[in-house]
């Protein structure tokens, strides 16, 4: 048995379970409530009461406490009608009511991604914040199931994992054994993976041998494609970024034909440099009708995006979007969020502990070459520099190393690309410190970067 892992759920105040249709989500929840919560639950559908009540009286066979712990609630018939008028003011008034007056301790929201449509994702995210706060602030459990299959799942998903501890994700693998994965969001954690079925009314979990096979599997594909539109750099940075042959396997695509090529490798996490035609917008559907369960990242060929571009982006399945003149601190994040896998950040981890002020060049050279070997973006900078050090310091990042010999400052700072010199000097220059920018090295081009510090 593996319950300890387990026991941790309980400390957490909203989780995920998901998976595909049919895949043990509902049975599974039976364990958490009747098992590890041991408590009386509430349960919010917008799937219509008879065919509800029929599937839960054969969980309920399986489980039969859970017909004293578990209450559902349901959707009117004109709920339609409803949300046309009010929108979504009036389930969150009746969500606030349930959780209010009811005294069950866990709030269950199940397939809650039916309740929106397509032109209702801009929603989405006000609807989480409401409903969090909510169930945080009368101290409740919520629970959020998700059904990988419905067309809002990834944008969904995406938006509740900004406001969720957990996320527990139940699979097939190639055996048909019903593997079961939990993801602390809050720390960071990933437990291994755990394989879990039902013998004579008993819950039975326990980890899962992983094979050198399953090892295999883990390795996610990620595909770099170009739509009419090419940022030769920012595609070079991706290609680093996710230079782990363990883990990823990436593959390029530089034109529409071998793209739709590509797609049947079933990328992982696709990224598309795209144009912004009406065109490339309807390429984007069919990748998303393609892959589903993919993750999409747009970058676009202009140089800021408004709330408008994303609203149009994501209605044609692109599941984040970034202008060409990206921060790579937040696109980082994301393609971390598309892998379920804080793997740059584990990089960064690896890294020698170190002083912003670093005094000896040897020293600096011996920290470039570890990001070099960890795949850790950063560019050097190389300044002529009138001012000291330490003014200089007094201003930097939290990840900015400096050292200086003589007239020459040298700048490390990672995960900041070149184009970005310009605003770490102008910064400098409204503190009215005198810099010069001489040169500068992008971490993908490291046999310039080891000239520079020799």
């Amino acid at each position: 048995m593996a319950m300890q892992d387990f026991e941790n759920v309980k400390n957490f105040d909203s989780l995920i379970i998901e998976g595909t249709a049919k895949i043990g989500k509902m049975t599974f929840l039976a364990y958490l409530i009747t098992s590890l919560y041991k408590t009386k639950a509430v349960l919010f559908t917008p799937q219509e009461s008879y065919l509800f009540q029929r599937r839960l009286k054969l969980i309920i066979k399986q489980f039969p406490e859970l017909e004293n712990f578990l209450t559902p609630y349901y959707l009117k018939e004109d709920w339609h009608h409803l949300k046309q008028k009010y929108g979504f003011k009036f389930l969150l008034i009746e969500l606030e009511r349930l959780i209010t007056a009811s005294d069950a301790q866990v709030i269950v929201l199940h397939r809650i991604g039916e309740f929106f449509e397509f032109q209702d994702r801009y929603e989405i995210d006000n609807f989480y914040k409401s409903l969090v706060k909510l169930a945080v602030a009368h101290e409740k459990i919520i629970v959020f199931i998700a059904n990988s299959n419905n067309d809002n799942f990834e944008f969904i998903n995406n938006i509740a994992d900004d406001f969720t501890d957990v996320v527990i994700s139940i699979a097939l693998n190639e055996k048909s054994e019903r593997l079961l994965t939990i993801n602390s969001l809050l720390h960071n954690k990933q437990y291994p993976p755990m394989n879990f079925k039902i013998h004579e009314n008993n819950f039975i979990l326990e980890y899962f041998n992983t094979s050198s096979e399953s090892q295999a599997n883990k390795i996610k594909n990620v595909l770099i494609a170009e739509l009419e539109f090419a940022d030769t750099n920012t595609k070079m940075i991706c290609e680093y970024l996710f230079h782990q042959p363990k883990y990823f396997n990436v593959k390029t695509a530089n034109s529409l034909q071998t793209m739709l090529q590509e797609i049947f490798i079933s990328p992982e996490i696709v990224i598309v440099f795209m144009k912004r035609t009406q065109e490339n917008f309807e390429t984007l559907r069919t990748i998303k009708k393609q892959l589903p369960n993919s993750t999409i990242i747009t970058i676009i060929d202009q140089p800021f995006i408004r709330a408008e571009d994303k609203r149009e982006a994501y209605s044609y399945g692109s599941d984040e979007l970034f202008a060409n003149d990206l921060v790579l601190d937040t696109f980082i994040l994301s393609l971390e969020k598309a892998s379920r896998d804080n793997f740059y950040t584990k990089r960064l981890e690896k890294l020698p502990k170190m002083q912003n002020v670093i005094e000896d060049l040897s020293d600096l050279r011996n920290f470039a070459e570890a990001c070099l070997e960890n795949s850790v973006y950063f560019t050097l900078f190389i300044f002529e520099a009138k001012d000291t050090i330490v003014q200089v310091a007094s201003s930097g990042r939290k990840l900015d190393y400096i050292c200086q010999q003589e007239d020459l400052l040298y700048y490390l700072a990672i995960n900041t690309t070149p184009i970005h010199a310009k605003n770490i000097i102008e910064s400098y220059q409204r503190q009215n410190l005198d810099f010069t920018l001489n040169s500068s090295f992008e971490s993908i081009k490291p046999t310039a970067l080891r000239e520079s510090l020799l």
